[in-house]
């Protein structure tokens, strides 16, 4: 029996694409675009006047995590594109910015884009992203108050301060700008791994 990384490889393979093309990378920007929107449409009518509304508070969830989930395949298409691009030899499972960075370094491949990726990872506002994305996708856990009286915790209050609003809306325009970059910098159509 082969091993679960072995079958999700094989799955991988069979029902991916062997190409990376810079046209993914924007469309992970537009659907992050897209999710923004419809969060902040939510927050300004319905979340601040019924924030314990199930229906409300999920709907701003399943935006808030698809949002975040797709600033971080911002990167991750464009680092995917970046080794297809320099013909680094990575396998596609394989490829994180510390791989992909080693072997540009290794091969002494610089360049606009590269320098603009590595500054993305780097930033403090990226490192936040991955964190929120991680805690938002992966524990389903969004930024809450504790109700108290006497001590004793009655409740949960969830909800999302304006200074998050906008720390997403900025977070977006910088990685606008890694997808302007990424558009001047990579060749039209495919790049085949």
């Amino acid at each position: 029996m082969s091993s679960r990384r072995e079958r999700k490889e094989k799955i991988k393979k069979r029902a991916g694409a062997i190409f990376a093309h810079k046209q993914s990378i924007e469309t992970r920007w537009r659907g992050a675009e897209y999710h923004l929107q419809i969060f902040r449409e939510l927050f300004n009518s319905s979340i601040l006047e019924k924030p314990y509304q199930k229906d409300i508070f999920d709907k701003f969830v399943w935006h808030l995590g698809a949002f975040y989930w797709e600033l971080v395949a911002i990167f991750d298409c464009t680092i995917q594109a970046l080794s297809a691009y320099h013909e680094l030899g990575i396998s596609r499972s394989d490829i994180t910015w510390h791989r992909v960075h080693e072997k540009l370094n290794e091969l002494e491949i610089q360049s606009q884009l590269t320098e603009k990726v590595s500054s993305v990872h780097e930033s403090d506002w990226f490192v936040e992203v991955e964190a929120i994305r991680d805690r938002i996708t992966h524990w389903a856990d969004v930024w809450h108050e504790r109700l108290q009286v006497d001590g004793i915790v009655k409740g949960v209050k969830f909800g999302w301060r304006m200074d998050q609003i906008e720390f997403s809306e900025s977070t977006l325009e910088n990685m606008k700008e890694l997808v302007e970059c990424a558009q001047a910098n990579l060749p039209d159509g495919p790049i085949e791994f």
